[in-house]
């Protein structure tokens, strides 16, 4: 007896399916961590110890804090080397929405936006890439600002 192909294959049943791996491969996706061993400076100033945040270990890690102004920003390990981070504003370069992190990317929720999680832009309308914040990196610490 021939076993028959099901044929009843729509459009709705894809798109849920589609739905359900994206939402498990976004579960299963480490995204940041929020920062600690933070000390804000009186001159604005960020200073994060990286021994308290072990996310920073290892390439494509994150955390996020807020800059003494209350902005959002981010810290990410973009190399192996001593000066492997990258200090961002998570404000998206188009219309000022703080932008969220998806798997390896920035998203923002206002109008689809993407970046890298180094901050450059990927997919409009923004067409700018995130601002970077100067950083002074030693042995223990991060000085951002």
């Amino acid at each position: 007896m021939e076993k028959k192909v099901p044929t009843d294959f729509t459009r709705r049943g894809f798109l849920c399916g589609i739905t359900s791996v994206a939402l498990l491969g976004a579960l299963t996706m480490e995204n940041a961590v929020a920062a600690t061993g933070i000390k804000i400076g009186k001159d604005g100033r960020v200073t994060l110890a990286l021994k308290s945040n072990p996310a920073l270990t290892k390439v494509g890690g994150v955390v996020t804090f807020a800059s003494a102004d209350g902005y959002p920003m981010a810290v990410v390990r973009t190399s192996a080397k001593k000066d492997g981070y990258l200090s961002i504003f998570l404000v998206c370069t188009h219309r000022g929405a703080t932008v969220e992190q998806f798997g390896n990317k920035w998203v923002c929720p206002q109008h689809g936006a993407q970046y890298t999680l180094a901050g450059k832009n990927l997919i409009g309308p923004a067409q700018v890439p995130l601002q970077q914040i100067p950083m002074k990196i030693s042995a223990t610490t991060l000085t951002i600002g």
